[in-house]
């Protein structure tokens, strides 16, 4: 498999990362993967802060029980004990941001629902979610960008999403990505 286009790195690496995973998660079975930063709140309640969404993966489980992490940087294999601090360390370094404020989620397509600005709500008929009890009530103040059906029928045509979970090499470590953003 070829080396993803500048413009689709550029493009999933800063701000539409979760378009990736979303398109993922329509070709293969999973679940998402979301690095936050719990040392910077995107909105703050007294029910309790959101915090900043640092990138988005898909994770999906293979037979032999494996966990494959995808984004559009490649797939990265672990087990259920290593893959955490794996990607904490991975963030960390990739983002600049501090490894003791990573916090890796896994996230449901509902409970990603509730950060995504769905006003026209085509992501959750598409991913066949709900934000009904969302945090953040008004969609505008979520952190992640507006997804339309196009912008997935685009993600869905790329060889990086299509592939077999597991088939796509692994980033190389220590690699340089922009700084993320929605």
């Amino acid at each position: 498999m070829t080396a993803p286009s500048e413009a689709n790195l550029e493009l999933y690496t800063q701000g539409s990362c979760h378009v990736f995973a979303a398109a993922c998660l329509l070709a293969h079975p999973g679940d998402f993967l979301v690095a936050q930063d719990a040392g910077e709140a995107h909105w703050e309640s007294e029910d309790g802060d959101v915090d900043v969404v640092i990138h988005v993966f898909s994770r999906h489980i293979l037979s032999d029980g494996q966990i494959v992490v995808r984004d559009i940087l490649g797939d990265r294999t672990f087990d259920h004990g290593t893959m955490k601090d794996g990607l904490k360390d991975e963030i960390a370094e990739r983002y600049g941001v501090w490894r003791d404020d990573v916090r890796i989620r896994i996230m449901s397509r509902d409970e990603l629902h509730e950060l995504v600005d769905d006003t026209g709500g085509e992501f959750g008929r598409i991913m066949g979610s709900t934000d009904d009890w969302a945090e953040i009530e008004d969609p505008t103040d979520r952190p992640l960008h507006e997804v339309r059906a196009a912008d997935l029928e685009e993600a869905l045509a790329l060889a990086e999403v299509c592939a077999v979970p597991g088939s796509r090499a692994a980033p190389e470590t220590h690699a340089e990505a922009p700084a993320p953003g929605p």
